[in-house]
């Protein structure tokens, strides 16, 4: 009586005996399927083994689901039965290669191969059925509500680094203690002297990339005991640990996505061509659509979503997430404070003539390409037009041969990376801010030269026409347009 109590009670409470005895029951149910479908109802064998499998995987999934997992939610219920039979179907492949080697070549007994392969199979399909298919928020969260007090902010970038996510996390750290929340902030990249006493800590980025993330991960884990809540800034290199990390240790993290990193690294590495909404209803290699899953998968696990633009809302919400959990802020920029006149910023800088400034990361889709023939036309009739590029990226060095090759060096300048008030000073002495981008989530650059009052000119994409009203306070073009 108490050892069949016992039982009950282990079955109730333990998830691994839960996930053994659903599969078990799979099992049997296949099997009893198919002696039903061929040995009584003399169906052909393989039409019966057919039918056995799929009586089998709706046991089977039913019970891991609703069951083991008690996953209750009934709107990605299809995507989790695809995802489930694509497990399903690769431990088969797995089986057939692993009794291929371990009996062929190693000469191991054909059923205890077997029976290492399904040890094995199912402790990785356990944590993937766990983290991945059947994660279920409710099992990571606090019951009770209670006020945030304490955020560990992940970050990939932070000063001295340069770009935005680093500025606003330097932003961050300094202004939420005024409203009583401690932090904490973990980044890639070598300690500072100030990082001690300022709760920072960091990843070295100067080590293998696997061991890189493990690392970050494990830092994650720990630090994740003290905070109320984690505040990831992206859904990879800082997604990916959080996102593991937080299930583990049964934390909510809410994620920031200010693009699509799918699309950005089959631009750069996969030789994709086409525009971010385009790229939304394609289906590219399996290593790009790999990385689609994950941000899928990273952001689906979010507590909240920030964006910084109702444009990235949109793109966001294509990826399985219900619209009601993503919010959107904008950007926001610290106050501009340059004292300097238009005249003077431009003695300072020893510049002269019709000066033009551009800044952004050197990367495709920023068309400096084009700005670059567009420069070099117009001086064809104008010969004292200047561009100015800020920034550094993979397409400095095809861009400043690009210049040579026109024989307009002496128009176009790279300034490099540029410390924020010497980019605001460039801003202030020049006679336009121009922006020829295919894509932008809500561009801080934008708002910098709006504060300064710079005339601006930027393409009709993306986040740009929640900043720039064409005609009213700066001109929107098609991208790639020399018109």
């Amino acid at each position: 009586m108490y050892a069949r109590e016992l039982f009950v009670l282990i079955i109730k409470k333990n998830r691994i005996v839960k996930f053994l005895f659903s599969g078990t029951s799979a099992a049997l149910v296949n099997i009893f399927s198919l002696y039903v479908f061929h040995g009584l109802a003399r169906i052909n064998v393989v039409v019966s083994a057919c039918l056995a499998f799929i009586l089998a995987f709706i046991v089977s999934f039913t019970l891991q689901k609703f069951w083991t997992f008690k996953n209750d939610n009934k709107e990605r219920m299809f995507q989790q039965m695809f995802w489930y039979m694509v497990v399903g179907l690769c431990g088969l492949g797995i089986t057939a290669t692993s009794i291929y080697v371990l009996v062929n070549i190693f000469h191991v007994f054909y059923i205890l191969s077997q029976v290492i392969i399904n040890v094995v199979l199912a402790v990785i399909n356990f944590f993937i059925y766990k983290l991945l298919i059947f994660r279920v928020v409710g099992d990571f969260e606090v019951t009770e509500k209670r006020e945030v007090k304490k955020i560990l902010i992940t970050t990939g970038i932070f000063p001295p680094d340069h770009g935005g996510p680093a500025t606003y996390t330097s932003t961050l750290l300094h202004e939420l203690p005024k409203f009583g929340i401690e932090t904490k902030l973990l980044s890639y990249g070598e300690e500072t002297k100030e990082d001690k006493e300022n709760n920072i800590f960091r990843i070295s980025r100067k080590q293998n990339v696997l061991l890189r993330y493990l690392k970050y991960f494990f830092k994650v884990y720990k630090l994740a005991k003290w905070a109320d809540l984690i505040y990831a800034q992206g859904p990879v290199s800082e997604g990916i640990p959080t996102y593991f990390a937080s299930r583990l240790q049964g934390k909510k993290y809410v994620i920031k996505v200010v693009g699509d990193y799918a699309w950005e690294q089959g631009r750069q590495r996969c030789g994709v061509e086409d525009l971010l909404d385009e790229f939304q209803n394609k289906t590219y290699s399996l290593r790009i659509e790999l990385w689609r899953f994950l941000q899928m998968v990273i952001t689906n696990g979010a507590e909240k979503i920030i964006t910084p633009s109702i444009y990235l809302k949109s793109i966001v919400s294509k990826w399985g997430n219900n619209k009601e959990k993503i919010e959107v802020i904008y950007n926001s920029s610290k106050q501009v404070k340059i004292s300097l006149s238009k005249d003077e910023a431009r003695r300072e800088l020893s510049l002269h003539g019709n000066v033009i400034i551009s800044a952004s990361r050197l990367v495709p889709w920023k068309g400096f390409d084009i700005l670059i023939e567009v420069i070099a036309e117009i001086n064809k009739e104008i010969n004292d037009l200047h561009l100015f590029i800020a920034g550094d990226g993979p397409e400095r060095d095809k861009l400043q041969k690009m210049v040579i090759e026109k024989n307009i060096a002496n128009h176009v300048r790279f300034l490099g990376v540029l410390e924020q008030k010497e980019l605001w000073k460039y801003l202030r002495a020049s006679d336009g801010f121009v922006l020829n981008t295919g894509y932008e989530g809500l561009s801080h650059l934008i708002i910098e030269a709006m504060a300064i009052s710079v005339p601006i000119i930027t393409t009709r994409v993306g986040g740009n026409p929640e900043l720039i009203k064409n005609n009213e306070n700066g001109l929107l073009v098609e991208y790639n347009s020399k018109e």
